[in-house]
Formats: C-alpha cells, structure tokens, sequence
C-alpha cells in the first residue's frame, strides 16, 4: 500500500498528485482550489461506493446546512476541472437523492514511478496500431512533445518519412469518422427532447384523447431511456395548438431537439407522421410516416421510439428491459381514455377507464399501473376516506410489476402509500428509488420523492428531487409550488416566495402558489403584505387568522376562531391546530390533533416540519404524534 504522501492518480488524461496538492493535464496545471480538491480526493479513494452530502459536509465543512450550497459548487468546480458534465458524467455522476460518486478511470501509482515512466524513452515498438484508428485531438498531437524520441542519427530521415505517413493516416481516418455522424457519440445536450402532442386531423375533438394519448404513450417510452432527457407531458402538452418556433420551444424546455406530427385515425387504421427537429437551426433530423390497422398502434409507437432514439444516438429498442403494451383495442381505447382523466385531475373517473382496460385484457400492465396510481392519489389526496382504497391500490401495484418490472408508475404509487398510509417511510423510500431506477426521466416520481423526504425533514435530498422534476417539466407550476413549500419548512422565506412568484407567473391566480406566499410573507415579518395576497375564498379565514396571530393582533385572530374551525374542523383537524398554537393554546391544538390523528389524516405527515408547530415541540404529547406517524428521532 503506497503512503498517502507519495500516491498519484491517473484519471484517464489527467494526474492527481497527492503531496503536490495538484491537478495536471498533459504537464500542464489544472486550476482547482482547496476544498474542490479535497472532495475530488476523497471521492476517489472511496470510489467503490456512493459518498453522502452528509459525509461530505461533516468532513469538510463540518456538517452544518448552510454549506450545501458550497459543496454543490466545489463539485462544479470538480467537473470544470475534468471537463465533466453532470447530464453525462464520465468522472463524477450524481445521485439525485444521496450524494456522489467516482466513476471515471483509475490508476494508482507512486511519484518514483511515475518519474522513471516520464523519463522513459518512446520507441515506435511501444505504439500499437490500435492506436492510429481512431481520431487524435490537438491535445494529444501536443502531448507527443514531451518526449524525445531515441533514435539513431542515421535513421532519423527514414522516421520523419514515416512518422509523416503515420499522421496522414490519422488525420485521413480521423477525417473520414467526423464525416460520419453515425460514428461520433452524440453531444449531451443534442440527447434532450420535447415530444409535442400530436395534431388530431379526424376533424372530431372529441378523439383529442386518441392522439393526446397515443403521444403520452411516446413521452413514457422514450423517457426510459437513460441517455435521453425528456420533457415531460404537462410541459411538453403547453404547446399544444400554439404555433410556437422551435427555438424559443428549445429555450423555454431546454432541450436541443423537438418530435412534432400529427396523427389521422380512420375506422379501421391509423397513420401518424412526425419529424424530429433540431432547435438550433429548425434542421430536420428524422421523419417517420408510418400506417398500420388500429390493432398495431402500438408497433406505431416502437417504430418511433426506435428512430428518435437511433437519430439520437441512445439505446431503446435492445434494451433488455422492453416491453410492449396491448394489441387489444379496447383496453388500449379505455387506457388512453383513463390516462386523459388523469392528467385533468378526475383521478376517480380515471380508475373507471383503467379497470374497463384490465377487463379487457387482464395482462395489460400498464392498465394495472394506472389504476394503482389513480387509487394512490385518491388516497394521498383525501378524496376517499382514509385508507379505504390503499389496499387496492397495492394489489394492483404488485399486479403490474408482476407483469413487467421495468415499470416506473407502480413503484411510484408503492413508495408513496407506503410512506404516507403506512408511515413505513424508509421502505417507501426505496420504492421510490426503485421507480426512478427504471425510469429516470419520470418527473412525478421525482417529486413525490422530494414529498417524503420533505416531511422526513431531509431538506437538501428533497430540494434537489424538486429540481430534477423541474428540470423534466419545467412548466409545472406545481413542482414550483411542492418547491416553494419545502422552503417554507426548511425556513428559507426568500427562496420560498421566488418559487410561488414562479408558479404564479405559470399559471396566474392558482390557490397553492397564493397560500405559499401568505405562509413565507408571513414567515419573513411582512404580515401587512400577506394580508394583501388574494386568496380563494376557502383560504380566507384560515390564513387571516394566523397571521393576524402572528403579528400580534390576537383580539382580531380570535373572533376568526369559529370561522376557521367552521371551514376546516371536519376536513381538516391539523389545520385547525395549527391556528390554536399561533394563539398560545395549546391543549385545545393537542386536542384538534388528536382528533386528526384518530382520523388518519394525510396533513399530519407535516407535524415534525411545519413551523406554526414550533411552540409545541418541547411538550411530550409532541414527541407521541411524531412517533404515531412514524417520524419521531
């Protein structure tokens, strides 16, 4: 084992050297300063497993959150260095929810070693052939002057000759691969797309679901693929029916290239016609006109999945992992139908469409999947009483990974019932996890991720599952708001207000992002501007009355009392507890909560996070609601 002192890394092109405390390219020093250093060092000598934020941050910056700004930098800083990049690692990959970890090339060696190699000389015995078939940079040719070359005068001419024809040999080969983009890996950002909704030409609105659905259905199957970044539905579907250029559709998402087309379903056959556009130039890359019976829409789908993700240099159709849908009509009819309920917000009908899909045929996974979701967020959502549907919900979870384990959405739907009707929040966790592992683009699982780890209080983790799902669907007022909300709990009013401004601008007037403004005004002093924020009527009472307690106004919050306990006392107990602790009492609030407790209520998952509940976190009868839900220390 060499000494700490004398050790040097070879990662790939580049040297670490321990005791010089350097980084070098080819001789020449690579700028990285202190900290970035000694986090790089770190990763590497740990490179066998995921190193935490946690760990990180207890090493270098003792622990304390108020850093995990500067270690997010001192990683950039890292890739900088290497010329890394975080969508495409080949040195320093992110996990989202835990921490990094080094991935690139490796190898140890001493100073001595390392020395006498460099002081080697280089014959033409030590280069292969291999060596001349592939492309040389610039920075490789330079490199090549760091030796000298040991060779008899009297055959230095003969090698000028050959070493010339050698170059032109690598230049040729180096010439004919650029000329074939086949050949050359894809930049990262040219593997991000937005896939449009397809244009319904029936002439009948009333199929808007059929092409809505059948698009869905593209967006989910490429998305699995990992080397893709892709935008998701809500985001993507912004643009339906809106003549928008393509290059201000690939700033606003973000993406390099853009899947547009339109689908025409006749009695017995559909035909769908798209082209794959890059938003630079408005160059097209791809097109596909494809017709089949109505019976093999889904071959439709493969088709196009196949030639986005050929045109883009990803792998979908060998993946090991790829399944096909239904070659039943009906099912696939009611699934689409369930699948356009469900993005408009009526998760019951939704249900009734996927459970018409599954009798239809009973091995239809994705049928399966949507029915758990829908069940989950009836469940989550309160829009049923309390766990009256979360033993369905399960069953058809476990139904569809049975039928195809590469499925995201019933892991997803596991983790968080799991999490929040069973408060088993580390086992739904890795259910979550799971989800994201076969599906990495699946922005709601992301975000229902950053939702337990947000009540568990893990504020870093699930800030940065938030930005991932906004990064997939950017125009999303609602990960702007789930954002806004976890700042309010993790006390960062300012970042709060500039995420609910964010959801406001999105959708202009939306309940959630007016109630989060009220909350962090009100949690940065500025109570006489909370009370300007117009607000639904069902919020009016409720906030009014809490931060007219806040500031001090208590005369006035409690003639509020009966009216907020009249709005929200039978759906919501918790909320009205809250009001009673900004009021000083603090045995009636131990009584709502209770009362929410008995009720299994949804909104008592926030208790260990939510700051109206600071005054009572000294008192024992906190410590036991926590335990009930599962999240005391």
């Amino acid at each position: 084992m060499l000494e700490q002192k004398q050790k040097v890394y070879l990662l790939g092109e580049f040297v670490l050297d321990v005791a010089q405390r350097s980084l070098s390219l080819q001789g020449a020093r690579v700028h990285l300063s202190h900290l970035p250093f000694q986090v790089l060092l770190h990763l590497l000598e740990h490179r066998d497993r995921v190193v935490t934020r946690d760990e990180l941050l207890d090493l270098f910056w003792e622990g304390r959150d108020v850093y995990q700004d500067a270690l997010r930098k001192s990683v950039s800083a890292i890739r900088k260095a290497l010329g890394d990049r975080k969508d495409n690692p080949r040195f320093i990959e992110t996990r989202w929810t835990e921490g990094y970890r080094y991935i690139g090339p490796l190898a140890e060696k001493s100073s001595d070693e390392l020395i006498k190699e460099e002081s080697t000389p280089l014959s033409l015995s030590a280069v292969s052939p291999a060596d001349f078939t592939s492309s040389i940079t610039p920075a490789q040719i330079s490199s090549l002057k760091r030796y000298r070359l040991a060779i008899p005068r009297r055959f230095s001419w003969v090698f000028v000759g050959l070493f010339s024809v050698l170059l032109l040999l690598v230049f040729g080969a180096a010439f004919y691969h650029n000329r074939r983009p086949d050949l050359r890996p894809a930049h990262p950002r040219a593997r991000s797309l937005a896939i449009l909704p397809l244009k319904n030409l029936t002439g009948d609105a009333s199929q808007d679901y059929f092409s809505d659905g059948v698009t869905e259905s593209l967006i989910n199957e490429i998305a699995k693929v990992r080397e893709l970044k892709v935008i998701a539905r809500n985001s993507a579907f912004a643009f339906k029916g809106k003549e928008v250029d393509v290059r201000e559709i690939g700033r606003r998402l973000g993406v390099a290239n853009v899947l547009e087309g339109n689908l025409r379903r006749d009695a017995d056959s559909v035909r769908v016609t798209v082209r794959l556009v890059s938003t630079e130039d408005g160059r097209v890359i791809w097109t596909g006109d494809i017709t089949r019976s109505l019976d093999e829409i889904t071959s439709i789908q493969d088709d196009i999945g196949c030639g986005v993700a050929e045109s883009l240099q990803a792998v979908l159709c060998r993946e090991p992992n790829y399944k096909r849908g239904t070659n039943n009509l009906v099912a696939y009819d009611a699934y689409l139908k369930g699948r356009d309920r469900r993005v408009k917000g009526d998760a019951k009908a939704a249900a009734e469409f996927f459970q018409q899909a599954i009798n239809a045929d009973p091995n239809y996974a994705l049928g399966w999947a949507g029915l758990a979701e829908a069940y989950t967020v009836m469940e989550v959502n309160s829009l049923v009483p309390p766990r009256s549907v979360a033993p369905k919900a399960k069953e058809c979870a476990f139904k569809a990974i049975a039928l195809d384990g590469s499925l995201a959405a019933p892991y997803a739907a596991l983790g968080l019932l799991t999490a929040f009707s069973d408060r088993q929040w580390t086992e739904g966790n890795r259910y979550l996890q799971q989800a994201l592992a076969n599906h990495p683009n699946y922005a709601i699982a992301h975000s229902w991720y950053g939702n337990t780890l947000m009540v568990q209080g893990k504020f870093a983790e699930a800030e940065a599952a938030y930005l991932r799902a906004n990064e997939l669907d950017p125009l999303n007022p609602g990960f702007h708001n789930s954002l806004a909300e976890t700042y309010y709990y993790w006390r960062k009013p300012d970042l709060c207000l500039a995420q609910a401004a964010k959801a406001l601008e999105l959708q202009p007037g939306n309940d959630w992002g007016q109630f989060n403004q009220v909350k962090c005004l009100a949690l940065t002093g500025r109570y006489e501007d909370a009370l300007q924020v117009p607000l639904a009527r069902e919020f009016q009472n409720l906030t009014r009355c809490n931060v007219l307690a806040l500031a001090g106004r208590q005369a006035e919050a409690r003639k509020l009392l009966p009216l907020v306990t009249k709005d929200w006392g039978h759906t919501s107990p918790y909320v009205v507890a809250a009001s009673y602790v900004l009021l000083g009492e603090k045995d009636t609030a131990f009584a709502w909560l209770q009362k929410a407790a008995d009720q299994q209520q949804a909104d008592l998952v926030s208790l260990k996070v939510e700051p109206s509940f600071d005054g009572l976190r000294a008192d024992p009868r906190y410590a036991e609601l926590l335990r009930r839900v599962g999240l005391a220390p």
